[in-house]
């Protein structure tokens, strides 16, 4: 064997070292891996063949630090060849196995997170014999720092480095460049739908994926995009996700919304990937025939630091009520160009926030810059919200931007303007000149008029893409013009509606609101699923008063669905008649014995329409029908010798014209026997039994008095004797007949009552006479004269005490709420204490007390009956203490209420509306009363009746001098009979009353005695100066006076402690 000379080998290692070289390369980390441009880093490449003999081959290559290399196998046709990768450590990183016989390209992409070093590609033969080439190419990637952001605005030669990658599933390739339609000129990147019918399949799909960003800063990141997609059927999606350091899977970070109308901007804080390499694409399923996605204005930033604010705030109008349409606008700022993930107006209800948010929408949507400011915007109204204050709120500001210190003015709606009973029915049917209020709240989608072959109707709905809030609350629908209610009828709200509920499981309903005072609503009716039809809505439970109603559908805006709409038709408010007529005083009573022709008078009334008839029967046999009346008394005659003689049934059956009824029945006796018959019967009488006809006269005459000494009452009528008697401590049977108003019961029927009640225990009390005073027993007296001080302190420490809450707190569990009541009650007039009852509560009136009226949450619920207003004020003047005792104006003049340093003046609630009465009233007569009163030292509650023909009782004048004495109006004291006049200098021989101060007028002195003992209470405070003022207020005037550093210490449970 010959072996090699020297130069021989020599030129073997010369042949080797090249092909080492040729198989080996090494590429240094570029030096400009932190510049932003799209320079290529390089690439190398091997080539070799494989066939039976040689069946793998080793490569080796130089990979960078933390870059990513795509790496590329090219075989001839009919070969099958596999790609692995090592890492210097000789392991198995990365792998192309997939088999082939067609000759195609292998290839795989691997990030190298660690250090460079040399890597090794290992190609294999699984089939087929040829040559190969084996390539390496670092791929570009770009570094994000401060002040360089990454943008890609999609312009024609957005793709000339390659390292924007598409995918999809369907030719031909559904991306590319187009005008259509772009956020930014003059192009954009499109996806088309997959142009076949969309019960086909496969719908479009497909993906974008963006460069390799290094995200190695120190900075904070946000991405930006803006995109618009409509996926053409239901079943269409979008989502943007992300890959981390080349590895692994990709992961979701934004749902994009598939029914915008417009270009929307996607905003993403990507902080979370900062110091890892990221990949970002875009992924698009279902993308249907007419579908289409546009994509534009790609960035990445770093985020600069600053804080955003707000500035150059506007309001209009600045004066409105529940239906007006307030306008906001703001400008918003913020130095890094960062978007508020959340921006809205907050409103508050006086000290009480966030009781209603409306979203603010951008002015100008191709506006993209923060920078220099942005202006933002919404409509709404004022809903419920009685005291409101505004205020801009934003989720990347801790606290929220004042945009109006000073409340906007609040105007109520005009009740004067109400419409007469005489007005009814009001009819609202929108086809012109119709008076009602739109409520739209927020304003996103006004309620209009719409038409069909019917006329006009009203239609309203909230759909898809109309705010980008899904917990956004809308209300919808109309309000009527104030409206008086009826006396004595039945008064309906009626309408046609088709309520629509398209997503039962979201807050949808459709309600009929009501209100007294414009503030305070409450639900009468409400519909919570697809309703169709006339609807029907009994609010005679307000008879009297003057109301507001407001119809509307409340419903959850969500974005791509349709949730609820409405059409309304035919809106009107009626009066119905459904009370029986009745008739008064008739000429004949039950027992009566007729004989011969009898007439019959009977005064008939009906609080509806009138009476239209009267239909007489005797034994079911009609015998005449009325029809005319002369005023209002209606006439008939019976011939009783129609008739056998004995006991009969006559009926008299009243309808009015409403249809209503009432039958009234009479058992009588009709006799036509001859008169010298009745002679001989009595003569007989009087011979033979006069003895036994008195016996048995006093005997039935006294069975009839013990008859009627009780009776049990029926249950509806012992409920409302209950009901009354738990008002009035006193009270005759005359008044509690009067007070039930039940007809047919007597003063007499109603005595027999209260006897069979209180022997059954039913009322706890006694019966003197005809009147029924409550008691309570020996035990319950002494349990509440053992806690008379504490009640008493428990009042005067409270500006109102549920009585509930009152037995709880005292544990008098044990005891009758009646009970508690006639003690309080008899405190009062010891005047030991000043209080009333109302609603269940306890109103203490030791210190006047003004404070902003609050506003009532309306909640969904079937109101109770409105207490009638005369009942309410009787039962508030039981409770105050009137005769013999001087009263004096509780309220000084022009006293107001403090609220954050502002006055505000004390505004009193709109009274219910009364009916009117005739011929005068003390209201009418009021300053000839006060003239006449200061004329006399003494004057009658009948003298003053008389002199000017009032219809009021003496009980009523009394308690309206008790007013006008209170009111400061006259000087005096009210009598057992009258008023007499007190002159000054006889109240001057009185001894001096102290007036209440107040804490301003008291500060220097409660400083002082604040600083001369450690511990002082709030009650010693105001005893010591007669404050005028609340125990509340005097806490919040200490806390003002610590805050201010007009004094040291802490506020304690009860009061004040000194601290050095």
């Amino acid at each position: 064997m010959r072996h090699a000379s020297k130069i021989e080998l020599g030129i073997i290692f010369l042949a080797c070292m090249v092909a080492g070289l040729l198989l080996t390369s090494n590429h240094e980390e570029p030096t400009s891996r932190f510049f932003h441009h799209d320079a290529i880093a390089g690439s190398a490449s091997s080539t070799g063949v494989l066939n039976n003999t040689t069946t793998q081959l080793n490569f080796t290559f130089t990979f960078s630090e933390y870059h990513e290399h795509d790496c590329q196998l090219a075989m001839p046709v009919g070969c099958d060849f596999d790609m692995r990768l090592y890492n210097p450590s000789n392991t198995l990183v990365a792998s192309a196995l997939a088999r082939s016989s067609a000759g195609t390209n292998e290839s795989m992409v691997y990030f190298n997170n660690g250090p460079s070093g040399t890597f090794k590609i290992q190609v294999l033969r699984y089939s087929g014999s040829g040559s190969f080439t084996v390539s390496v190419t670092e791929v570009q990637k770009i570094v994000i720092d401060s002040g360089n952001p990454h943008v890609q605005p999609f312009n024609a030669n957005y793709n000339n480095t390659g390292l924007w990658k598409a995918t999809y599933n369907r030719t031909p390739n559904p991306w590319g460049i187009t005008n259509a339609s772009f956020r930014s000129s003059p192009t954009s990147l499109r996806f088309t739908g997959a142009g076949i019918p969309i019960f086909d399949t496969p719908v479009a799909g497909g993906t974008i994926a963006s460069p390799l960003f290094d995200l190695r800063g120190n900075y904070q990141y946000v991405l930006m995009l803006g995109y618009l997609l409509y996926p053409s059927i239901g079943l269409g999606s979008g989502s943007l996700e992300v890959q981390v350091n080349g590895t692994g899977g990709w992961n979701n970070l934004a749902t994009l919304n598939p029914l915008a109308t417009d270009w929307t901007r996607l905003q993403v804080n990507i902080s979370s990937y900062k110091g890892s390499h990221v990949r970002f694409r875009l992924l698009l399923n279902g993308i249907g025939n007419a579908g289409y996605f546009y994509l534009d204005d790609f960035q990445i930033n770093t985020i600069v630091p600053g804080t955003p604010a707000f500035s150059n705030p506007g309001l209009s109008p600045t004066i409105g009520n529940n239906y007006t349409t307030f306008h906001v606008q703001v400008n918003y700022t913020h130095p890094g160009n960062i978007f508020p993930g959340d921006i809205h107006v907050s409103v508050w209800d006086g000290f009480t926030p966030d009781v209603k948010t409306v979203p603010l929408g951008e002015v100008d949507l191709a506006d993209w810059d923060l920078t220099n400011g942005k202006l933002y915007a919404c409509d709404f109204q004022l809903f419920d919200v009685k005291d409101p204050y505004l205020y801009c709120a934003s989720d990347q500001l801790v606290l929220p931007y004042a945009l109006f210190l000073l409340p906007i003015r609040y105007l109520r709606p005009v009740t004067s303007e109400a419409l007469s009973t005489a007005s009814l029915p009001y009819m609202l049917d929108f086809e012109g000149g119709d008076v009602f209020y739109t409520i739209n709240d927020p304003w996103y989608a006004a309620p209009a008029i719409e038409s069909n072959s019917n006329g006009n109707y009203l239609a309203a709905g909230t759909s898809a893409g109309a705010i980008a809030d899904n917990s956004l609350l809308a209300r919808v629908g109309i309000a009527t013009p104030w409206i008086t209610v009826p006396q004595g009828l039945q008064t309906f709200i009626e309408f046609d509606l088709t309520f629509n509920v398209a997503i039962q499981n979201l807050v949808n309903a459709f309600k009929v609101n009501v209100t007294i005072n414009g503030v305070s609503w409450i639900t009468v009716a409400q519909y919570t699923s697809s309703t169709s039809g006339k609807q029907s809505v009994n609010i005679t439970a307000y008879q009297g008063h003057v109301v507001g109603v407001r119809i509307f559908m409340e419903s959850l805006v969500t974005l791509g669905i349709r949730s609820a709409s409405f059409t309304l038709d035919n809106v009107s408010v009626a009066k119905r008649d459904l009370v029986a007529p009745v008739w008064v005083n008739p000429s004949l009573s039950a027992g009566q014995w007729l004989f011969g022709t009898v007439t019959i008078d009977m005064a008939v009334a009906d609080v509806g329409f009138g009476v239209a008839r009267v239909i007489v029967k005797v034994d079911s046999l009609v015998i005449t029908e009325i029809t005319s009346f002369t005023g209002n008394v209606a006439r008939c005659s019976i011939e009783t010798t129609r008739f056998t003689n004995g006991d009969h049934e006559i009926v008299f059956i009243i309808i009015d014209t409403s249809g209503n009824q009432n039958a009234y029945t009479f058992v009588v006796r009709i006799d036509n026997t001859p008169y010298w018959l009745y002679l001989a019967i009595i003569g007989a009488a009087i011979v033979f039994g006069l003895v036994a006809v008195k016996k048995r006269g006093v005997i039935a005459a006294g069975v009839q008095r013990k008859a009627r000494k009780e009776e049990i009452p029926p249950a509806s009528v012992a409920n409302k004797i209950l009901e009354i008697t738990g008002v009035f401590r006193r009270i005759s049977a005359a008044d509690l007949a009067k007070k039930l108003g039940v007809a047919n019961i007597t003063p007499g029927t109603v005595l027999a009552y209260l006897r069979y009640m209180v022997a059954q225990g039913m009322l706890k009390g006694d019966l003197d006479g005809d009147v029924f005073t409550r008691v309570m027993s020996g035990k319950m007296k002494a349990i509440l004269a053992g806690k008379e001080a504490a009640i008493i302190e428990y009042l005067r420490s409270r500006r109102h005490a549920p009585v509930a809450r009152m037995i709880q707190d005292l544990h008098l569990e044990g005891l009758r709420t009646e009970a508690l009541e006639d003690f309080i009650m008899g405190l009062v007039v010891a005047r030991k204490i000043s209080c009333y009852f109302e609603d269940g509560a306890i109103f203490c009136e030791d210190e006047e007390v003004t404070k902003v009226p609050e506003v009532t949450t309306v909640e969904d619920h079937v109101p109770a009956q409105v207490p009638s207003p005369g009942m309410e004020s009787t039962a508030r003047m039981a409770m105050e203490p009137r005769r013999g005792m001087p009263v004096e104006s509780s309220t000084p003049p022009g006293r107001t209420s403090q609220l954050e340093g502002a006055t505000i003046a004390t505004e009193p609630e709109p009274a219910a509306a009364m009916p009117a009465k005739a011929p005068w009233t003390l209201a009418d007569k009021k300053d000839d009363i006060i003239r006449l009163v200061s004329s006399k030292e003494h004057v009658s509650f009948e003298e003053i009746k008389k002199e000017f023909a009032l219809t009021e009782s003496s009980e009523d004048i009394e308690d309206f001098l008790f007013h006008l004495i209170k009111n400061g109006e006259i000087n005096g004291l009210i009598e057992d009979d009258g008023f007499s006049r007190r002159d000054d200098a006889d109240a001057r021989k009185e001894q001096p009353v102290q007036l209440p101060a107040t804490l301003a007028s008291k500060k220097d002195d409660i400083i002082s005695m604040l600083a001369s003992k450690e511990h002082v209470s709030f009650q010693e405070i105001k005893q010591a100066f007669i404050l005028e003022e609340s125990i509340d207020e005097i806490e919040d005037f200490l806390f003002d006076l610590i805050k201010n550093k007009a004094i040291k210490g802490i506020i304690e449970e009860d009061g004040f402690s000194s601290r050095d």
